[in-house]
């Protein structure tokens, strides 16, 4: 009892009490360490929850983790790798990726060894499965190496444009001011064994003169094999994300479908990865040097663009870092090489794009601040035109720029005026073509790209034929001129279409027409059938046939598909036939018969005018679901509802009065040759 401490109190009743305090004090610096364990009442992070200062303490913990692992990862590298991937965070990268579950579980370790350019490519188990072979071993290459540099050396000469000359050179003398380039070196100094590219350029649309390393050359592309094939979002899945999109919100009752484009691309893309310490001796390019006229030698540090295996490797990175933000960060995403392509809805633009700054800066990699856009209606991305003004009310457009349709109407049009297509200029201008032509509906411009094939590979360039004439003037029209590709919610459906025809002579009713439609997702069913009497079948078999089976097969297809236009307008359609003849010329788009090309047209034009998308599969008689029907049979209340089909009508409609009179579809060359569109491959 601490008596002198106490002391006597009245309380308020009058009462005397005693105050005793017992116990032995802490020192100071005992007290000074109990109170360091005490929480101040006020502090601000003392109301947190615990959840949340869970999270808060796993994430800080992970970033402890991950940089004291990357620190001794970029210790360890060389130092052309170190100074490429200083700013990627690879070691977060590959835990973020195991977070999402990604395939490529070796990618980012892949990415601090840095890529090979010869022998096998690693399996990424996210791309595409298909076989690659090598065509020469790696050691063959080493044996030939000496020879092929020497060859190499000596032929880098000037290109005869001095513009493209200096361009190139620019490029390179800035390549390697940035340290994705060693040298020059001197040809003496180069290993036993060591590859040696030419590197060139080539002028694209504005003058942009682009260098290109020609791996194909000396012969390293032909060491590689690979089980994968790279799997790129191009226009195809650009558009089906629109389609995919409209079709979710039409069936969730969404009324506001709208969202907004941007696109992001990499800065340098291939340069901020870095070859394999043992692949250096394998990337040296040699380069015109305009100023000496001479050639000089430089060696590559970072991925080339022309290299087999780099592609691999870049693409299973950019793969990654996609995986990221659709799985992750839940963004709706493509990824095209180094060009992204984001989706939001309008109210989260802002908080999109801050992630996606934040989420690249994150991860170490810098993207064209340059070429950066904010979300908007529309966008231009992979040399295509994106419009989605119209997507609230349900439209999406994807069509070709208008610079590189005026480019290609200019082509088009000098060729068609000169009559003359040499085999270059001929490449050339397919290339162009490929990427424009996958913009349009139906398959006439697949058969026009045979032709203009035919011409390249076949007759070697030269004079062009009225069959080149005719194909030239459609791709213009359709591929160069034509609207832009229209993107609906019915694009992600499929309707089935069955058809057959019959034909016996010896019966009143010698033919007959049959046609089932069905939605597998109903099952709702319509079906027409129609008997013909010989006068019909007279009136169709225009070529006299013996037995007009195929022609009549193949107005089996057509008339269904103008019957049903109306029902079946955006969607995928798939059509069986028992007759392996009418589903050879649909898939092939050609043929001998003059019926059967003439009605073939008619199915094209239909296709595209209705903006279906035509898949022909063969089905077998006793599945067909036609059958019945083509020999009269319209009882049947489980093929629904009958509709009528006027078969006098549809030959006005198709025109079949042309084959009559012996109009042909193709203008003959000025000399009156015409080839034979069976001779197109």
């Amino acid at each position: 009892m601490m008596g002198e401490a106490a002391s006597e109190q009245l309380d308020k009743n009058g009462c005397d009490w005693m105050k005793c305090i017992v116990g032995v004090p802490w020192s100071p610096e005992e007290f000074i360490e109990k109170a360091r364990k005490c929480l101040h009442p006020k502090l601000l992070t003392s109301g947190l929850p615990p959840e949340l200062d869970q999270v808060i303490n796993k994430n800080a913990s992970v970033c402890g983790e991950c940089m004291e692992a990357e620190d001794k990862l970029k210790n360890e590298m060389s130092a052309p790798r170190r100074n490429i991937l200083k700013s990627k965070r690879l070691c977060l990268f590959e835990r973020l990726l195991g977070d999402v579950g990604h395939e490529d579980v070796n990618i980012a370790r892949e990415m601090g060894e840095g890529f090979k350019l010869l022998g096998p490519v690693p399996k990424s188990n996210f791309f595409q499965r298909k076989r690659r072979y090598a065509t020469m071993a790696v050691s063959e290459l080493k044996r030939l190496a000496p020879l092929t540099r020497r060859g190499i050396y000596n032929s880098t000469v000037s290109c005869g444009d001095p513009e493209i000359d200096e361009a190139v050179y620019t490029v390179t003398e800035n390549e390697l001011a940035k340290g994705w380039l060693s040298g020059p070196h001197d040809f003496e100094d180069l290993p036993e064994t060591a590859s040696l590219t030419r590197r060139f350029g080539v002028k694209q649309g504005g003058g942009k003169v682009r260098p290109i390393d020609n791996f194909t050359e000396p012969l390293l592309n032909l060491t590689s094999s690979a089980d994968e094939t790279v799997t790129l979002h191009g226009a195809p899945v650009l558009g089906a994300m629109f389609a995919r999109w409209l079709e979710v919100t039409e069936r969730m009752g969404i009324a506001d479908k709208g969202l907004r484009i941007k696109t992001v691309d990499l800065s340098g893309a291939y340069k901020q990865l870095c070859l394999a310490d043992e692949a250096l001796q394998d990337g040296f390019i040699c380069v015109y040097d305009p100023v000496r006229q001479r050639p000089a030698i430089f060696g590559q540090v970072v991925l080339p663009f022309g290299s087999v295996p780099s592609v691999h490797g870049f693409c299973r990175v950019s793969s990654g870092l996609w995986k990221l933000c659709v799985v992750g960060l839940s963004i709706i995403a493509s990824v095209y090489f180094d060009d992204f392509v984001f989706l939001s809805r309008d109210a989260a633009t802002e908080h999109t794009s801050a992630i996606l700054e934040m989420f690249f800066r994150l991860t170490g990699w810098a993207t064209n601040l340059d070429k950066a856009v904010e979300f908007g209606l529309d966008a231009k991305v992979l040399g295509l035109q994106v419009d989605l003004s119209g997507l609230s009310s349900g439209l999406a457009k994807l069509g070709n720029t208008e610079s590189r349709r005026h480019e290609l109407d200019e082509t088009i049009s000098e060729v068609l005026k000169q009559k003359n297509l040499g085999v270059h200029e001929g490449q050339r201008l397919r290339g162009r073509l490929l990427f424009a032509e996958s913009q349009v509906f139906g398959r006439r411009a697949t058969v026009a790209m045979g032709i203009l094939n035919h011409h390249i590979h076949v007759v070697q360039g030269g004079r062009i034929s009225g069959d080149l004439v005719w194909a030239l003037e459609m791709l213009r029209d359709k591929v160069v001129r034509g609207r832009p590709r229209e993107i609906t919610h019915r694009m992600s459906r499929a309707a089935h279409l069955y058809v057959d025809a019959c034909h016996e002579e010896s019966s009143e009713m010698p033919a007959g027409l049959g046609g089932i439609l069905v939605f597998p997702e109903s099952n709702k069913r319509r079906f027409f059938s129609k008997m013909m009497d010989a006068t019909d079948v007279a009136l169709w078999n225009l070529t006299e046939s013996e037995k007009p089976i195929y022609e009549l097969e193949m107005l089996a297809i057509v008339s269904a598909v103008d019957l049903w236009a109306d029902h079946v307008s955006g969607m995928g359609v798939l059509i069986f036939s028992d007759n392996e003849g009418a589903v050879g010329t649909c898939i092939k788009c050609i043929s001998e018969n003059a019926v059967g090309n003439h009605l073939l047209q008619n199915l094209c034009e239909l296709e595209e005018r209705y903006g279906c998308n035509f898949w022909f599969e063969r089905v077998n008689t006793a599945s067909n679901l036609a059958d019945e029907p083509s020999r009269g049979s319209d009882q049947d209340v489980s093929l629904g509802m009958c509709d009528e089909l006027n078969l006098r009508s549809l030959w006005e409609k198709f025109g079949m009065h042309e084959i009559r009179r012996g109009k042909r579809k193709h203008a003959k060359d000025a000399d009156g040759y015409e080839p034979s569109l069976g001779d197109v491959p």
